[in-house]
């Protein structure tokens, strides 16, 4: 089977209007693939700077990701599912945005930025996250990286989640993969 590494990490995130962020991260993989090495999910720590010290508004992660993956094909290419959560003084979290980034299909070292967004809902479930911190979240995990479907989702654009990625691809020619 052909063998795809993934090394490297989650370095933070930029332009989010809030601080204490963490990020919780998910690796989705079709059916024809496996994970032989390595955790599928992950959270970071939460980034504890102060809006008056953050340089130009980044927030600092540095949360490693170390995966061995092995396939059949390239049907169902890897993809990271990206949730940005705050954690407030009173220690209550609550969602701040989504994303989803496609693996790349060419191996060597990648900078990798992921836009995020969050659902909009009516006026008043806005009023409800301004009074009370109560954010929308999606019901259904896989509306995220569906592009069938998000597009009927209204949402507003977010921050960046910025990742470094070394990406290794091994045996995809001996055994008639092609990725270009």
């Amino acid at each position: 089977m052909a063998e795809v590494f993934l090394i490297g990490q989650i370095t933070g995130g930029e332009n989010f209007n809030e601080n204490s962020l963490f990020c919780k991260w998910k690796l989705i993989i079709g059916s024809g693939w496996k994970i032989l090495e390595g955790i599928a999910e992950g959270q970071t720590q939460i980034d504890c700077s102060t809006s008056s010290s953050s340089l130009n508004n980044f927030v600092c992660w540095s949360h490693p990701i170390d995966l061995h993956l092995v396939t059949k094909g390239i049907q169902g290419w890897p993809k990271l599912l990206i949730e940005v959560w705050h954690r407030n003084s009173f220690e209550q979290t609550s969602l701040i945005s989504y994303g989803v980034v496609n693996i790349p299909s060419q191996p060597g070292f990648k900078q990798i930025r992921c836009h995020t967004w969050r659902p909009i809902g009516s006026i008043i479930d806005r009023l409800a996250n301004i009074f009370n911190g109560e954010s929308l979240h999606l019901t259904e995990e896989w509306l995220i990286y569906s592009h069938e479907q998000r597009f009927r989702l209204h949402t507003e654009t977010m921050g960046i989640v910025c990742l470094d990625l070394n990406i290794v691809m091994k045996d995809f020619e001996k055994f008639g993969v092609e990725t270009h």
